[in-house]
């Protein structure tokens, strides 16, 4: 049965002339139909074809009419006037077919596109993959397709992956999958997540750079053509590429370090100064229990990519640059503060820029001492008491850093001197001093039994380095709002914890 696509014609009454018309002795020039293309080759798998067209000396109203016998060329719609679109169906034999596009407007000659499908040769390889370069961490490919209209899928994965999942159609469903995965969180279809997305290719792609991979490591790069309705109608062509494994160089760090109760200064001294490494420090129970790191290597490794991953997530940063920002060159000036009585590891070791560790990672374990007491002796005395504040002079015999803070007395009534202390560090929220003081406490509840309390206190150590002495007071009854003055007074507050 003949197939045609017939835009109508809207005029009704028109003078037809055979070849010309004739007005006041001027002829009127005769339509040409000028196609872009009068023979159009299409490979087996079948592939959506446009034809782009003009109209020369058109007449005002007509339009062009399209249409073919071949059942196997279907879908022909003339898209704005300029080009038209139809599809051509896979072609399932070996010999190759070909068939006629009939072009036909007013008055104008008809034109005939020649459409040639190619037979169906499995024999025939649809894809050419070049590996142009290889990277510890990438893959540089590209793809020529022999039909270039066709779209495809192109793809990458372990080759230990794709040979277990067994077959093209495996391989295919996995990779649908893995799209209906991300279509699904985008709220979206698989097709539209696919073809908006721009997911499929068309034509020669040259030069595509795959990144985020693992050195000395086995993958295939490989293609299949896919329409975008999601069939899938050649068979997979993979090619084999394997990531060079990363180069040890001979690298090697020293560490210069003293440990002054739970403060660790120093220097790393690399031996190569112009190398990037990374150093840094992980108490041994939060590698092993926060990270689930058993060995610093493993640490080190995971430590590296976090802080590349960081860099480029919060800084927006390239790869190179989320490497530099993490690493240093030369020697490097540390000063830790760190826990007290705490066993951490000091580490260094170099790293390319794409963010592999390349030489023995180097490092030393540390304990960190107790904290040191201090020999501050604190006095506090009450000197003025309001409805909602409280006025206390404090003395110091050194000038060591303490704090204050003040509890309503139920809460802490009864505790003794180690319970008072582990409560103050369990609540916090206290400001510190130095020297002797004049501490104002506000925000208090009028006519109220309070505590106040005074410690020495370290802060790199973050613990309490004395006795805590305690003062108990009231605030005043509540007055009328109108008999109250207000005011303002400072004290020397050191940091507030």
């Amino acid at each position: 049965m003949k197939k045609s696509f017939l835009l109508t014609l809207l005029a009704v009454t028109v003078l037809l002339l055979a070849g010309h018309s004739c007005k006041d002795g001027i002829e009127t020039p005769v339509p040409v139909i000028v196609p872009d293309q009068t023979a159009v080759s299409v490979e087996a798998g079948g592939n959506d074809v446009i034809i782009e067209y003009s109209i020369q000396n058109p007449i005002s109203d007509a339009e062009l009419k399209i249409s073919c016998e071949a059942e196997w060329i279907r879908d022909i719609f003339n898209e704005d006037g300029s080009r038209f679109i139809f599809t051509v169906d896979p072609n399932t034999g070996e010999n190759s077919r070909t068939a006629q596009i009939i072009l036909e407007y007013m008055n104008a000659e008809q034109v005939c596109v020649t459409v040639t499908q190619a037979g169906n040769n499995p024999d025939e390889v649809p894809f050419e993959i070049t590996i142009d370069a290889t990277t510890n961490a990438s893959v540089t490919a590209s793809v020529y397709p022999k039909d270039k209209n066709m779209t495809y899928m192109l793809m990458l994965t372990y080759k230990e992956r794709f040979d277990g999942l067994g077959s093209d159609e495996s391989n295919f469903q996995d990779d649908m999958d893995y799209y209906k995965g991300l279509a699904d969180e985008a709220q979206m279809s698989l097709k539209d997540f696919i073809v908006q997305n721009n997911i499929l290719q068309k034509g020669d792609v040259q030069g595509v750079v795959i990144d985020g991979l693992t050195p000395d490591t086995t993958y295939y790069v490989y293609v299949y053509g896919l329409t975008t309705e999601l069939e899938r109608i050649t068979d997979i062509v993979k090619a084999e590429v394997a990531t060079p494994e990363v180069t040890i160089t001979d690298n090697s760090f020293e560490f210069d370090y003293t440990v002054n109760n739970s403060e660790v200064t120093g220097s790393v001294i690399p031996s190569d100064k112009t190398a990037r490494y990374l150093t840094a420090y992980i108490d041994k129970k939060g590698m092993q229990e926060l990270y689930e790191c058993q060995t610093i290597e493993e640490f080190a490794a995971q430590y590296i990519s976090t802080e590349i991953a960081f860099n480029q997530l919060y800084y927006g940063m390239g790869l190179e640059d989320a490497v530099k920002k993490a690493t240093v060159t030369g020697d490097f000036e540390f000063d830790y503060k760190l826990q007290p009585q705490t066993e951490y590891y000091l580490f260094a070791a170099s790293v390319t820029l794409e963010g592999f560790i390349n030489s023995k990672i180097a490092y030393k374990e540390i304990v960190t001492d107790g904290v040191k007491p201090s020999d501050n002796v604190l006095g506090m005395t009450v000197a003025n008491t309001g409805m909602v504040s409280v006025d206390l002079d404090i003395t110091a015999t050194n000038d060591d850093e303490y704090g204050v803070k003040v509890f309503p007395k139920g809460e802490i009534e009864g505790m003794d001197n180690a319970a008072l202390a582990e409560y103050i560090m369990e609540v916090g929220n206290f400001s510190l001093y130095r020297g002797t003081s004049k501490v104002i406490l506000s925000g208090l509840d009028p006519e109220t039994e309070y505590t106040a309390v005074a410690f020495g206190f370290d802060l790199n150590a973050y613990a309490i380095t004395t006795q805590v002495w305690t003062v108990d007071f009231t605030t005043k009854k509540g007055e009328e709002v109108a008999d109250v003055n207000f005011g303002f007074e400072f004290s020397d507050i050191t940091s507030t914890v």
